[in-house]
């Protein structure tokens, strides 16, 4: 079935920035603590310095004329206080601690297998059979990244699980949505299935020309976000059923030109 369109929408940069202030400021303690951050940083007010460092982090990915635009319009000043950027980052980082445990609480089972023969009791751990099975990963196909990056994209999501353990299929559209902010690609939509497609093999050459540091705070809590909030999760997911549909459709009329 073919999406319709209107799931598709474009963000700027800032209103993702606005996004993920919102969740960061759901947690009370945080929200406190950037209360007093922004007393003691009167000129560089938590928001701003977020929507600084989230620019920043995404256009780095991006063409050096377009890392360029962004130095020559960017709006903050100098930034002259090291303690700013140190606080935010540490802010983040409190709130990705916060998040990641609530994300493993989903997979966490009480004495797993591999404690079964041994003297150890009431131990709590993740059970990553229950987020992705072995055969699973071997038998991983892609409507969205080629089979030349299958490996790549695997190894960014054991990595990320660790941290974030989600579901194969999640990581893998999420993951392409981020993709489409980190190359500064409008995803096109009313338009035809070989300009769809066009789109998901420039998103396929960045993957295999950049390495994507998840690590990176500002880009994990980027990616986490594009997981939990309503708005891009819903962009993300009709992205995926447009680009299925698109696939499917050439599939069909390539085995009728053959048969």
């Amino acid at each position: 079935m073919k999406t319709n369109s209107n799931d598709i929408k474009d963000f700027e940069l800032n209103e993702i920035s606005q996004k993920l202030l919102r969740q960061i400021l759901n947690h009370q303690n945080i929200d406190n603590r950037i209360e007093k951050y922004n007393e003691k940083y009167p000129h560089y007010p938590f928001e701003n310095i977020l929507s600084h460092l989230f620019e920043k982090a995404i256009v780095k990915y991006q063409s050096s004329i377009e890392q360029l635009h962004w130095i020559n319009g960017v709006r903050e000043e100098e930034i002259k206080d090291n303690g700013v950027i140190e606080e935010n980052l540490n802010i983040i980082n409190d709130f990705l601690n916060i998040e990641s445990n609530l994300s493993m609480r989903r997979f966490m089972v009480n004495n797993a297998p591999e404690f079964k023969d041994k003297d150890i009791k009431d131990v709590h751990t993740i059970d990553f059979s229950l987020v992705c099975s072995l055969e699973q990963l071997e038998l991983f196909n892609s409507v969205l990244f080629s089979k030349e990056n299958h490996e790549i994209i695997i190894s960014y999501y054991l990595d990320y699980i660790y941290r974030f353990p989600i579901k194969l299929p999640v990581f893998e559209k999420n993951l392409f949505y981020s993709l489409i902010f980190l190359t500064n690609t409008k995803y096109p939509t009313n338009v035809t299935s070989a300009n769809s497609l066009s789109c998901v093999q420039e998103i396929n050459q960045f993957v295999r020309m950049k390495y994507i540091d998840l690590n990176d705070p500002i880009i994990q809590a980027f990616f986490h976000l594009i997981c939990i909030e309503d708005e891009l999760l819903k962009c993300s997911n009709a992205i995926y059923m447009d680009i299925k549909h698109n696939h499917d459709l050439l599939r069909r009329q390539f085995d009728a030109m053959a048969s």
